[in-house]
């Protein structure tokens, strides 16, 4: 930046702290506290001789404090020191003469597209981990890391976005910033510690129906009610007018209108990557349908109904390694019914497929 703007003759960033609460709805929302990290050494213009002078030109806070002349004294205010707070930050503003309100509308502007502008990859990433609607639109959220920076106009520049920003607290500025973020982020995920005990119970009882074959799980479950898309929505906006406190949700909201043509952007990327993975990613009997010797595998898989199995993929190796081996068999010319036999006897023990789904003749 040819021109930073300085506090007390020393360059600084801001680093600023998002959280993505959902892709599907797409919720964001901004702290609004977070840290002003200066330099220990005052601004120089980018020369030869200083170039390197890490101390001059880089706000990194694990760089800084390595300086001989650094201090990690700061008052109750934390309006002094090489960390201070927005709340002095924005009083700073002022004095210079610039408007608070439009520096973090910017601001808030540069995180939204940001976040739209890899919308369609979250979404397809979100999708593929989450495909059953039973999770819900809740289910995932993302602390991120903005760095600002000012230029001598108070115009906010992104310098880069952290997806896993630190939360050491060596000083008390770290330890009351990101106390406050963390606690109201727990607070707007709504987290029920009876949801882990439902959810394992859950699966207990499945593993259960898939040994002995119990179809009736009403005796070993409670039957908890599931919420439907809408009511998730509904649950999600009280909680967050209870909890809302240092957060600001940025978007949606009124003014959210500015972005569709970016949202529609990201929409129509995102239909296009469904259609690749559609395309592309088919599942094993469908892509060998073309070769000749999938022929073989083809006709085991569907006398024993493997199929869907091949769609699971902790599974998925087990099995094409078993056919591969029944293939192996087939055609040597040894008999077809003990190749299968043969197939499905590790399956039996893996508690994979069911006897009664065979057509061996024995």
């Amino acid at each position: 930046m040819d021109k930073p703007l300085l506090i007390d003759g020393y360059k600084f960033d801001l680093r600023v702290y998002a959280l993505v609460l959902s892709v599907d709805p797409l919720r964001i929302y901004c702290f609004n506290d977070g840290l002003v990290r200066l330099c220990t050494e005052k601004y120089k213009r980018p020369t030869n001789r200083n170039i390197k002078n890490h101390f001059i030109h880089l706000t990194n806070y694990a760089i800084n404090k390595k300086n001989a002349t650094f201090s990690s004294h700061q008052d109750k205010e934390f309006s002094s020191g090489y960390k201070r707070c927005f709340k002095w930050f924005n009083k700073f503003l002022e004095e210079k003469g610039f408007s608070v309100k439009k520096f973090w509308s910017k601001t808030h502007g540069i995180i939204i597209k940001t976040i739209i502008s890899v919308l369609a990859t979250l979404k397809q990433n979100y999708r593929t981990c989450m495909a059953s609607e039973q999770h819900g639109p809740f289910c995932c959220f993302e602390i991120l890391g903005f760095d600002i920076m000012l230029d001598d106009k108070a115009n906010p520049w992104l310098i880069e976005v952290n997806h896993s920003p630190s939360f050491n607290t060596d000083t008390e500025l770290d330890y009351s910033v990101k106390y406050r973020l963390l606690s109201e982020t727990l607070q707007l995920l709504g987290i029920d510690p009876m949801e882990r005990v439902r959810y394992l119970k859950r699966q207990r009882a499945l593993a259960r129906e898939r040994i002995i074959g119990v179809e009736d799980l009403s005796n070993s479950i409670p039957n908890y009610p599931e919420l439907s898309h809408e009511e998730m929505i509904e649950r999600q906006d009280e909680i967050e007018r209870k909890v809302l406190k240092n957060f600001v949700r940025i978007f949606p909201t009124s003014s959210s209108q500015k972005y569709s043509v970016l949202l529609e952007q990201q929409n129509t990327l995102y239909m296009r990557l469904t259609d690749y993975t559609r395309n592309n990613y088919q599942p094993i009997w469908k892509k060998e349908d073309k070769r000749p010797k999938s022929r073989a595998l083809l006709r085991i898989s569907s006398r024993i109904n493997l199929r869907e199995k091949f769609e699971n993929p902790v599974t998925r190796p087990v099995i094409h390694r078993l056919l591969q081996k029944s293939l192996k068999d087939e055609e040597s010319g040894e008999n077809n019914d003990l190749s299968i036999s043969r197939l499905t006897y590790p399956l039996r023990r893996l508690s994979l497929i069911d006897d009664t789904k065979l057509f061996i003749r024995r």
